[in-house]
C-alpha cells in the first residue's frame, strides 16, 4: 500500500506544479476511494461509506474535510485521517446499529 501511496503522491505532485489543483486533487481522492476507510472513534468500528468529494479548506481553521455518503443515505465528514468528525458521530454510530440490529458494542466518547 506504501507504494501505491508514494505513486499517488507523485502524481498529484506533478499536477499542482502544474498548476492543475483540479487534477491533483481528483488523484488524492482516487487514492481515498480505493485505499481509505472511514473510522468512528466513538464506536471504535470501521463505518461502511464510499468517499465522495475532498473539501479543501472546509474546515474551521482551513483543514482539509473528506465527504463521505454512508449506506443509509447520510451525509458525514471526517478529517484527513478518515475519522469521523465529533459532530457527525451520532449518524455514523446510528448507521452502524442499522446495520447490525444484535450486534452490541461499546460507544467510547468523542
Amino acid at each position: 500500500m506504501n507504494l501505491i501511496l508514494e505513486a499517488a503522491s507523485k502524481r498529484a505532485g506533478r499536477a499542482a506544479k502544474r498548476g492543475d489543483a483540479r487534477a491533483a486533487d481528483a488523484i488524492e481522492l482516487e487514492y481515498i476511494k480505493g485505499n481509505v476507510s472511514l473510522f468512528s472513534r466513538r464506536a471504535d468500528d470501521v463505518v461502511p461509506g464510499a468517499c465522495t468529494r475532498l473539501c479543501r479548506g472546509a474546515g474551521p481553521n482551513g483543514e482539509t474535510r473528506l465527504e463521505w455518503l454512508l449506506p443509509d443515505g447520510k451525509t458525514v465528514y471526517s478529517d484527513m485521517d478518515a475519522n469521523v468528525l465529533a459532530e457527525f458521530e451520532d449518524d455514523a454510530c446510528r448507521m452502524l446499529v442499522g446495520l447490525n440490529p444484535g450486534r452490541t458494542f461499546e460507544l467510547l466518547e468523542a
